[in-house]
Protein backbone atom coordinates (compact mmCIF):
# COMPACT_ATOMS: atom_id res chain seq x y z
CA UNK A 1 0.00 0.00 0.00
CA UNK A 2 2.82 2.30 0.77
CA UNK A 3 4.15 2.09 -2.46
CA UNK A 4 1.57 2.92 -4.50
CA UNK A 5 0.19 5.73 -2.10
CA UNK A 6 3.67 7.05 -3.28
CA UNK A 7 3.28 6.20 -6.93
CA UNK A 8 0.35 8.40 -6.63
CA UNK A 9 1.60 11.16 -4.74
CA UNK A 10 4.75 11.23 -6.73
CA UNK A 11 2.62 11.50 -10.07
CA UNK A 12 0.65 14.68 -8.21
CA UNK A 13 3.83 16.37 -8.03
CA UNK A 14 4.16 15.90 -11.87
CA UNK A 15 1.24 17.56 -12.48
CA UNK A 16 1.94 20.50 -9.29
CA UNK A 17 5.42 20.93 -11.04
CA UNK A 18 3.66 21.07 -14.63
CA UNK A 19 1.45 24.03 -13.00
CA UNK A 20 4.17 25.85 -11.62
CA UNK A 21 6.04 26.16 -15.18
CA UNK A 22 4.03 29.40 -16.16
CA UNK A 23 4.95 31.42 -12.91
CA UNK A 24 8.30 30.41 -13.16
CA UNK A 25 8.63 31.31 -16.91
CA UNK A 26 9.65 27.66 -17.92
CA UNK A 27 9.31 26.22 -21.40
CA UNK A 28 8.20 22.67 -20.68
CA UNK A 29 9.72 20.82 -24.08
CA UNK A 30 13.21 21.96 -22.56
CA UNK A 31 12.46 21.23 -19.26
CA UNK A 32 10.90 18.07 -20.71
CA UNK A 33 14.36 17.08 -21.61
CA UNK A 34 16.31 17.72 -19.29
CA UNK A 35 14.19 16.05 -17.06
CA UNK A 36 14.61 12.42 -19.19
CA UNK A 37 18.48 13.25 -18.67
CA UNK A 38 18.00 13.41 -15.02
CA UNK A 39 15.70 10.66 -14.52
CA UNK A 40 18.03 8.81 -16.56
CA UNK A 41 21.08 9.74 -14.34
CA UNK A 42 19.61 9.07 -11.16
CA UNK A 43 18.36 5.31 -12.47
CA UNK A 44 21.45 3.98 -13.36
CA UNK A 45 22.94 5.50 -10.05
CA UNK A 46 20.84 3.17 -8.65
CA UNK A 47 20.81 0.51 -10.77
CA UNK A 48 24.57 -0.63 -9.67
CA UNK A 49 23.59 -3.94 -8.89
CA UNK A 50 22.03 -4.93 -12.25
CA UNK A 51 23.95 -6.94 -14.69
CA UNK A 52 24.03 -3.89 -17.61
CA UNK A 53 26.66 -6.32 -19.88
CA UNK A 54 23.63 -8.36 -20.84
CA UNK A 55 20.79 -5.45 -21.17
CA UNK A 56 20.09 -6.21 -24.73
CA UNK A 57 19.58 -10.29 -23.81
CA UNK A 58 16.77 -9.14 -21.34
CA UNK A 59 13.41 -10.54 -21.94
CA UNK A 60 11.78 -7.00 -21.59
CA UNK A 61 14.53 -4.89 -24.15
CA UNK A 62 12.53 -4.83 -27.06
CA UNK A 63 9.78 -2.80 -24.94
CA UNK A 64 12.43 -0.09 -24.06
CA UNK A 65 12.55 1.63 -27.43
CA UNK A 66 8.75 1.41 -27.62
CA UNK A 67 8.15 3.10 -24.00
CA UNK A 68 10.74 5.63 -24.62
CA UNK A 69 9.11 6.37 -27.94
CA UNK A 70 5.94 6.46 -26.54
CA UNK A 71 7.00 8.60 -23.63
CA UNK A 72 8.15 11.25 -25.90
CA UNK A 73 5.63 11.29 -28.44
CA UNK A 74 2.88 11.16 -26.05
CA UNK A 75 4.48 14.35 -24.59
CA UNK A 76 4.27 16.66 -28.02
CA UNK A 77 0.22 14.94 -28.65
CA UNK A 78 -0.15 15.97 -25.28
CA UNK A 79 1.11 19.58 -26.25
CA UNK A 80 -0.73 19.27 -29.72
CA UNK A 81 -4.04 18.72 -28.63
CA UNK A 82 -3.98 21.33 -25.76
CA UNK A 83 -2.58 24.01 -28.67
CA UNK A 84 -5.67 22.94 -30.64
CA UNK A 85 -8.32 22.02 -28.41
CA UNK A 86 -7.81 22.85 -24.79
CA UNK A 87 -6.07 21.81 -21.58
CA UNK A 88 -9.79 20.12 -20.48
CA UNK A 89 -10.09 17.86 -23.90
CA UNK A 90 -6.17 17.00 -23.54
CA UNK A 91 -6.48 15.36 -19.77
CA UNK A 92 -9.75 13.95 -20.50
CA UNK A 93 -8.08 11.74 -23.27
CA UNK A 94 -4.80 11.26 -21.20
CA UNK A 95 -6.78 10.07 -18.09
CA UNK A 96 -9.25 7.97 -19.27
CA UNK A 97 -7.20 5.97 -21.29
CA UNK A 98 -6.30 3.91 -18.66
CA UNK A 99 -9.61 1.88 -19.68
CA UNK A 100 -7.19 0.33 -22.49
CA UNK A 101 -4.57 -1.41 -20.02
CA UNK A 102 -7.47 -1.89 -18.29
CA UNK A 103 -9.38 -3.60 -21.24
CA UNK A 104 -6.16 -5.86 -22.14
CA UNK A 105 -4.83 -7.50 -19.00
CA UNK A 106 -8.93 -8.38 -18.58
CA UNK A 107 -8.24 -10.43 -22.16
CA UNK A 108 -4.75 -11.59 -21.04
CA UNK A 109 -5.48 -12.81 -17.40
CA UNK A 110 -9.51 -13.28 -17.57
CA UNK A 111 -9.08 -15.82 -14.76
CA UNK A 112 -8.19 -12.68 -12.16
CA UNK A 113 -8.72 -9.97 -14.37
CA UNK A 114 -12.53 -10.13 -15.91
CA UNK A 115 -15.75 -10.00 -14.05
CA UNK A 116 -18.39 -7.97 -15.26
CA UNK A 117 -18.80 -6.03 -12.08
CA UNK A 118 -14.89 -4.57 -12.64
CA UNK A 119 -16.26 -3.77 -15.77
CA UNK A 120 -18.85 -1.85 -14.44
CA UNK A 121 -16.59 -0.28 -12.03
CA UNK A 122 -14.28 0.69 -14.65
CA UNK A 123 -16.55 2.34 -16.55
CA UNK A 124 -17.55 4.55 -13.85
CA UNK A 125 -14.14 5.43 -13.17
CA UNK A 126 -14.28 6.81 -16.80
CA UNK A 127 -17.04 8.70 -16.23
CA UNK A 128 -15.35 9.69 -13.02
CA UNK A 129 -12.31 11.21 -14.48
CA UNK A 130 -14.13 12.83 -17.04
CA UNK A 131 -16.56 14.83 -14.25
CA UNK A 132 -13.34 15.80 -12.24
CA UNK A 133 -11.10 16.97 -15.31
CA UNK A 134 -13.48 19.77 -16.15
CA UNK A 135 -15.71 21.03 -18.46
CA UNK A 136 -14.62 21.55 -22.50
CA UNK A 137 -15.61 25.08 -23.69
CA UNK A 138 -16.37 25.46 -26.86
CA UNK A 139 -16.23 23.34 -30.33
CA UNK A 140 -13.80 20.81 -30.70
CA UNK A 141 -12.09 21.64 -33.95
CA UNK A 142 -12.63 19.04 -36.26
CA UNK A 143 -9.63 18.89 -38.46
CA UNK A 144 -7.57 17.63 -35.28
CA UNK A 145 -9.93 15.33 -34.31
CA UNK A 146 -7.04 12.92 -34.45
CA UNK A 147 -4.86 14.46 -31.75
CA UNK A 148 -7.34 13.17 -28.90
CA UNK A 149 -7.74 9.75 -30.38
CA UNK A 150 -4.33 9.83 -30.74
CA UNK A 151 -3.21 10.88 -27.00
CA UNK A 152 -6.41 8.30 -25.84
CA UNK A 153 -4.55 5.61 -27.20
CA UNK A 154 -1.31 6.36 -26.88
CA UNK A 155 -1.38 7.49 -23.12
CA UNK A 156 -3.23 3.95 -23.01
CA UNK A 157 -0.20 1.87 -24.36
CA UNK A 158 2.60 3.56 -22.13
CA UNK A 159 0.26 2.18 -18.86
CA UNK A 160 -0.12 -1.22 -20.71
CA UNK A 161 3.61 -1.87 -21.56
CA UNK A 162 4.79 -0.28 -17.79
CA UNK A 163 2.01 -3.28 -16.93
CA UNK A 164 3.02 -6.12 -18.70
CA UNK A 165 6.66 -5.70 -18.72
CA UNK A 166 5.80 -5.77 -14.79
CA UNK A 167 3.54 -8.48 -15.06
CA UNK A 168 4.74 -10.98 -17.48
CA UNK A 169 8.50 -10.24 -18.05
CA UNK A 170 10.55 -8.31 -15.28
CA UNK A 171 12.03 -10.81 -13.05
CA UNK A 172 12.70 -8.83 -9.33
CA UNK A 173 13.48 -5.43 -8.32
CA UNK A 174 17.50 -5.35 -9.92
CA UNK A 175 15.65 -5.65 -13.21
CA UNK A 176 13.16 -2.91 -12.73
CA UNK A 177 15.63 -0.66 -11.85
CA UNK A 178 17.51 -1.04 -15.43
CA UNK A 179 14.36 -1.09 -16.99
CA UNK A 180 13.34 1.94 -15.76
CA UNK A 181 16.54 4.00 -16.76
CA UNK A 182 16.38 2.17 -19.88
CA UNK A 183 13.36 3.91 -20.94
CA UNK A 184 14.68 7.45 -19.89
CA UNK A 185 17.61 6.89 -21.92
CA UNK A 186 15.58 6.43 -24.81
CA UNK A 187 13.28 9.01 -24.04
CA UNK A 188 16.27 11.67 -23.51
CA UNK A 189 17.89 10.65 -26.89
CA UNK A 190 14.68 11.40 -29.17
CA UNK A 191 14.04 14.51 -27.17
CA UNK A 192 17.75 15.82 -27.35
CA UNK A 193 17.37 14.74 -30.81
CA UNK A 194 13.90 17.05 -31.22
CA UNK A 195 15.61 19.81 -29.27
CA UNK A 196 18.74 20.02 -31.15
CA UNK A 197 16.59 20.70 -34.20
CA UNK A 198 14.20 23.17 -32.93
CA UNK A 199 17.33 24.90 -31.71
CA UNK A 200 19.37 25.42 -35.45
CA UNK A 201 16.14 26.54 -36.58
CA UNK A 202 15.75 28.78 -33.57
CA UNK A 203 18.49 29.71 -31.60
CA UNK A 204 16.14 31.49 -29.02
CA UNK A 205 14.87 27.78 -28.17
CA UNK A 206 17.94 26.87 -26.12
CA UNK A 207 17.61 25.22 -22.86
CA UNK A 208 17.96 27.87 -20.31
CA UNK A 209 18.92 27.65 -16.23
CA UNK A 210 15.62 27.77 -15.19
CA UNK A 211 14.39 24.84 -17.47
CA UNK A 212 17.52 23.03 -16.47
CA UNK A 213 17.03 23.44 -12.87
CA UNK A 214 12.61 22.48 -13.56
CA UNK A 215 14.12 19.77 -15.64
CA UNK A 216 16.14 18.38 -12.59
CA UNK A 217 13.58 18.65 -10.22
CA UNK A 218 10.71 17.18 -12.79
CA UNK A 219 13.53 14.17 -13.53
CA UNK A 220 13.48 13.23 -9.69
CA UNK A 221 9.99 13.38 -9.39
CA UNK A 222 9.48 11.37 -12.53
CA UNK A 223 11.97 8.60 -11.91
CA UNK A 224 10.13 7.99 -8.26
CA UNK A 225 6.91 7.67 -9.94
CA UNK A 226 7.75 5.17 -12.61
CA UNK A 227 9.76 3.04 -9.91
CA UNK A 228 6.92 3.30 -7.22
CA UNK A 229 4.31 2.02 -10.06
CA UNK A 230 6.36 -0.97 -10.71
CA UNK A 231 6.94 -1.83 -7.27
CA UNK A 232 3.25 -1.36 -5.99
CA UNK A 233 2.83 -3.57 -8.93
CA UNK A 234 5.33 -6.07 -7.86
CA UNK A 235 3.15 -6.00 -4.52
CA UNK A 236 0.27 -7.52 -6.22
CA UNK A 237 -1.70 -5.15 -4.32
CA UNK A 238 -4.51 -4.77 -7.17
CA UNK A 239 -4.53 -6.70 -10.10
CA UNK A 240 -3.21 -5.26 -13.37
CA UNK A 241 -6.42 -4.73 -14.70
CA UNK A 242 -7.75 -2.26 -11.57
CA UNK A 243 -4.33 -0.79 -10.60
CA UNK A 244 -4.10 1.68 -13.67
CA UNK A 245 -8.17 2.38 -12.94
CA UNK A 246 -7.39 3.15 -9.34
CA UNK A 247 -4.06 4.75 -9.83
CA UNK A 248 -5.13 7.36 -12.64
CA UNK A 249 -8.31 8.22 -10.63
CA UNK A 250 -5.96 8.30 -7.22
CA UNK A 251 -3.87 11.19 -9.03
CA UNK A 252 -7.09 12.76 -10.83
CA UNK A 253 -8.74 13.29 -7.25
CA UNK A 254 -5.33 14.00 -5.89
CA UNK A 255 -4.76 16.73 -8.44
CA UNK A 256 -8.69 18.24 -7.97
CA UNK A 257 -8.09 18.47 -4.20
CA UNK A 258 -4.63 20.19 -4.89
CA UNK A 259 -6.11 22.63 -6.70
CA UNK A 260 -8.97 23.54 -4.68
CA UNK A 261 -6.97 23.74 -1.47
CA UNK A 262 -3.25 24.93 -2.74
CA UNK A 263 -4.15 27.13 -5.42
CA UNK A 264 -7.72 28.23 -4.59
CA UNK A 265 -9.39 26.47 -7.87
CA UNK A 266 -12.95 25.90 -7.43
CA UNK A 267 -14.45 22.58 -6.21
CA UNK A 268 -17.17 22.61 -8.83
CA UNK A 269 -20.57 20.47 -7.95
CA UNK A 270 -19.29 18.36 -10.94
CA UNK A 271 -16.33 17.68 -9.74
CA UNK A 272 -17.83 17.22 -6.11
CA UNK A 273 -19.90 14.53 -8.03
CA UNK A 274 -17.01 13.10 -10.06
CA UNK A 275 -14.82 12.36 -6.54
CA UNK A 276 -17.74 10.39 -4.66
CA UNK A 277 -18.43 8.64 -8.19
CA UNK A 278 -14.28 7.65 -8.27
CA UNK A 279 -14.88 6.56 -4.70
CA UNK A 280 -17.61 4.51 -5.74
CA UNK A 281 -15.58 3.02 -8.19
CA UNK A 282 -12.73 2.35 -6.46
CA UNK A 283 -14.85 0.24 -4.00
CA UNK A 284 -16.35 -1.65 -6.66
CA UNK A 285 -13.03 -2.61 -8.15
CA UNK A 286 -11.49 -3.94 -5.21
CA UNK A 287 -14.50 -5.51 -3.52
CA UNK A 288 -15.20 -7.19 -7.18
CA UNK A 289 -14.61 -10.69 -7.05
Amino acid sequence: MIHFLASICASTMIVLVFKLFPRFQVRRFQAIVVNYWMAFALGLLLSQDGNWSELTEMSWFFLVPIEGFLFISIFNVMALTVQHHGLSIGSIASRTAFIIPAALFMVLQPEIGFSILKVIAVLTAFVAVALCVGKTNGEIDKRYIYLPILLFIGSGLVDFVIGYAQTFLLSGPEESRMFIPSIFFTAAIIGTTLALFRYFKHPDQGIRWTEFIAGMILGLINYASLYFILRAMDTKLLTPSIFFPVYNLGIVIAGVLLGAFVFAEDLSTRKRYGIALGLMAVALMIFAP
